[in-house]
């Protein structure tokens, strides 16, 4: 019942505050939900390997605040870690199995074309495509030169992507999207 109430009352306030929803880490639930089943521990922070999980300073507005967001750089969500929800003592996150963590997309990379080397410059770059272990990254031809753009049907936006874009201006950036289980991919 506290749990239903809790959910019901984050709901509320995120939606007066006009706050979205942050990226949470893989197997998050739905964010009225999350908000009122973590209790803060900071267990997942402290077990992820790659240290891109921070306690949430109020992005997502007062109901979201003190729990995990994920902060792609210079480490990202790696294909083969299921750390955070493994030490989750709530359900906050859920216990995914390996497949399934691989099947989840966080949110959705988007490439910036502005800041793009393929894009903007037209010289040839395809570095996010070299390194995204889901194969999302497809190739578009501009201007006779091989340019990235994101499959989102593909992407779990685990922020591989952004961590190795050359570009002086990182192009290509996870956004936050609710939660989805996605069609399996091999790895």
């Amino acid at each position: 019942l506290a749990g239903i109430a809790g959910a019901v009352v984050g709901g509320v306030l995120r939606a007066v505050s006009g706050k979205a929803s942050p990226l949470r880490p893989p197997g998050a639930a739905d964010e009225g939900r999350f908000a009122a089943l973590c209790v803060r521990c900071g267990n997942c922070l402290r077990a992820c390997p790659q240290a891109i999980l921070y306690p949430d300073t109020g992005a997502a507005g007062i109901t979201g605040l003190g729990a995990p967001v994920v902060r792609i750089g210079p480490g990202y969500c790696d294909e083969w870690c299921r750390a955070c929800a493994q030490v989750c003592p709530t359900g906050a996150l859920e216990r995914l199995s390996l497949p399934e963590k691989q099947r989840v997309a966080l949110g959705a990379a988007e490439v910036a074309r502005g800041d793009c080397i393929a894009w903007s410059r037209g010289a040839y770059c395809m570095v996010c495509d070299e390194f995204c272990p889901y194969g999302a990254i497809r190739s578009v031809k501009h201007n006779g030169v091989n340019c990235p753009d994101v499959d989102p049907e593909r992407c779990r936006g685990c922020g591989l992507c952004q961590t190795v874009c050359p570009a002086p201006r990182t192009a290509i950036i996870v956004k936050p999207r609710p939660q989805r289980k996605l069609a399996p991919v091999e790895i």
